[in-house]
């Protein structure tokens, strides 16, 4: 059954594989991993309504059985509820694991962080996290996406390119780490079903469009929920599901910003 006939969602995506290799039609090839720890990236910043908004993204298993990506976000001084967002993602060597939600500060603050849930994974294998950061600016919301985090285990290659390639229904395709060098996120992003066969999620499927309005972002506070959403091989046939573990939010200022 191929659903993603005539589909192209006003949502974005902020998530993605680590190296992918199309062999063919939906044929995904990877290559070995090794074991976790912890990590942090650089510090991506944006200037919107007087204000300027910082973010940094962290990968960790702190107690060395589950993952946590989180993205940590401050704005220069004080700033009202709704304008200040964030989203991240956290990945393993299969895709996109684990998501928050886009989620705003819903109470006036300098600090605001949101989190992945817990991704339980068997040792060995490598992780990262990337998100994004939004600030209200008087009209809209600026954002950027976050630096991702270096690798929790085995690097992998850099994904400097210019363009996605784009599969036969004119749907591009391709890595979140791709975003900072092309300047936008792929229509189709690699992730795994729940019986690990590899394929594509959806763009909107994971993360919407900003809301409209401080007070509309105060009300999509980040809380611990799950969600399926399903996943396609690189034709559009749909080869399963990808349950989805969002994680909470806090507004501690973590004194890395």
């Amino acid at each position: 059954m191929n659903l993603m006939d005539n589909y192209i969602s006003r949502r974005s995506f902020v998530g993605a594989a680590a190296l992918t290799v199309i062999a063919g039609c939906g044929t995904l090839l990877r290559p070995g991993v090794a074991h976790a720890g912890s990590a942090y990236g650089s510090q991506t910043s944006l200037s919107a309504g007087g204000k300027t908004y910082y973010g940094k993204c962290m990968v960790g298993n702190g107690d060395g059985s589950a993952v946590t990506g989180w993205a940590i976000t401050s704005a220069s001084s004080v700033v009202s509820s709704g304008w200040l967002g964030a989203y991240v993602a956290t990945f393993d060597s299969g895709g996109v694991r684990q998501t928050s939600k886009e989620s705003y500060c819903s109470t006036s603050t300098q600090y605001f962080n949101v989190s992945t849930n817990k991704l339980y994974t068997p040792v060995g294998g490598y992780f990262y996290a990337q998100g994004r950061l939004y600030g209200w600016n008087g009209k809209d919301y600026t954002s950027k996406v976050i630096t991702r985090t270096p690798n929790v285990g085995r690097s992998i290659p850099k994904f400097a390119i210019e363009e996605y390639p784009v599969n036969e229904m004119g749907l591009t395709y391709g890595s979140l780490l791709s975003a900072a060098y092309v300047g936008k996120e792929p229509d189709l992003v690699s992730a795994v079903t729940e019986e690990g066969e590899k394929g594509f999620v959806r763009l909107g499927d994971i993360r919407t469009e900003p809301p409209r309005s401080p007070d509309e972002a105060s009300v999509l506070y980040c809380e611990e929920t799950s969600e399926a959403i399903p996943v396609f091989d690189l034709c559009g046939n749909q080869i399963g599901e990808h349950i989805l573990y969002y994680g909470g939010g806090s507004y501690e200022p973590f004194g890395m910003i």
